[in-house]
């Protein structure tokens, strides 16, 4: 695995500090950095395939059923809870150019004390407003932390979108009553099948948050609180 391959696997890495900011890890530091206890997060592109190669050699303590769900290319979300850490694949609002919000994109995650690495297959928007907010000094201080965060801030992005989902139905099938139109009869239906496509994600991830609300993982359990909100999200 060449260093320029490396490069491309993986997208970047940031050491927290443990007071909201993080910084940048240098690709050859990335090795040492989460095999110490400081918190550190790797974002890799599960389109490479040296990204395996690096998972395999830098985190060996990663069964091959964790490996084959981070690189699966159909994913839905589910959590899958271990003695150290947890497995969790999740889903986001598709907000790339050319695509559709309810075409929705994964990013998989194992996620322990020390460690977070993220794989995702297309650009997930949530990762950037986490990066962001670690870049500021105003991010996660700890993995509950980044936990809590990333589900807050993934039902923050859908927010808006489903709220204009049920407002554009509300309106159109008003005016259908009012003067009965078959075309707007086609627009309801367009809307309910976008509806449907993100219940599909929705309610499988809802379940994930349950799954964490019980979850006994030490390093998660100041975070509850915050988990909570967004099951009632």
């Amino acid at each position: 695995m060449s260093e320029n391959n490396l490069s491309k696997a993986i997208l970047f890495a940031i050491a927290f500090n443990g007071q909201g900011g993080g910084e940048h890890v240098q690709s050859d530091k990335i090795s040492d950095s989460v095999k110490s206890t400081t918190l550190t997060w790797v974002h890799m592109d599960a389109n490479n395939p040296d990204t395996l190669q690096w998972l395999k050699k830098e985190a060996n303590y990663l069964d091959d059923i964790i490996l084959d769900a981070l690189l699966d290319s159909e994913t839905r979300p589910r959590i899958l809870e271990f003695k150290e850490g947890m497995l969790m694949i999740l889903r986001g609002v598709n907000l790339n150019k050319g695509n559709n919000p309810e075409d929705m994109v994964s990013i998989r995650l194992w996620i322990d004390e020390y460690r977070i690495i993220s794989l995702q297959c297309n650009n997930f928007a949530t990762v950037h407003d986490i990066v962001g907010n670690l870049e500021r000094g105003k991010g996660p201080k700890t993995s509950g932390d980044f936990t809590a965060k990333l589900l807050l801030q993934l039902f923050d992005r859908m927010d808006p979108i489903l709220t204009a989902l049920n407002d554009s139905t509300d309106d159109i099938e008003e005016q259908v009553m009012e003067s009965p139109d078959y075309n707007e009869r086609e627009i309801i239906v367009s809307i309910r099948k976008q509806a449907i496509m993100f219940r599909r994600y929705m309610l499988p991830q809802k379940e994930v948050i349950q799954a964490l609300l019980i979850s006994d993982l030490p390093w998660l359990q100041m975070n509850m609180r915050h988990i909570h909100e967004s099951h009632n999200m």
